[in-house]
């Protein structure tokens, strides 16, 4: 796409444009007759499979990328798709692991999977593993869970 076709907005700009859409006919269509019309748009055709297997699933805050998958949309097995858990860290916390690993975000996962294994293996002998008071009565499957789905974000 040429850089003179692309017409750039502010957010205030786009909401002082009047929509034009006649919703009350939209509202009458039918699902394929949106389909249909959707379809009759050559500006907006579906993505093919090879056009789909260059995307990943991407998260960014703050304009900074802070997860991307590592499959391709078209790699996915969307049987195992699982939700995300995206949690506040404070910008000095993260500020510190960005600074030690370019990789921070598996770092912090690592360790979380290091606190659940230890944690494992001391509640078999009967102890508990606190790092702080926000941590004690975590169960060892929480803390896995929380792991396994983890998405860091600075505040």
């Amino acid at each position: 796409m040429k850089e003179e076709n692309i017409l750039r907005y502010t957010l205030e700009e786009l909401e002082n444009i009047p929509d034009e859409t006649d919703w009350e006919r939209v509202n009458k269509m039918t699902d394929e007759e949106v389909e249909a019309a959707a379809l009759s748009d050559p500006d907006a055709q579906p993505l093919t499979e090879a056009e789909l297997n260059q995307f990943k699933r991407t998260i960014y805050v703050k304009g900074e990328k802070v997860w991307e998958d590592s499959k391709t949309i078209g790699e996915l097995d969307l049987g195992t798709i699982q939700d995300f858990a995206i949690i506040p860290v404070e910008d000095d916390i993260v500020d510190w692991f960005k600074k030690q690993w370019e990789d921070y975000q598996a770092r912090i996962n690592s360790m979380l999977r290091d606190y659940v294994k230890t944690h494992d293996t001391l509640a078999a002998d009967g102890l508990e593993v606190v790092i702080s008071d926000e941590t004690k009565g975590l169960t060892a499957t929480t803390v896995s869970a929380i792991a396994s789905k983890l998405v860091i974000f600075s505040l």
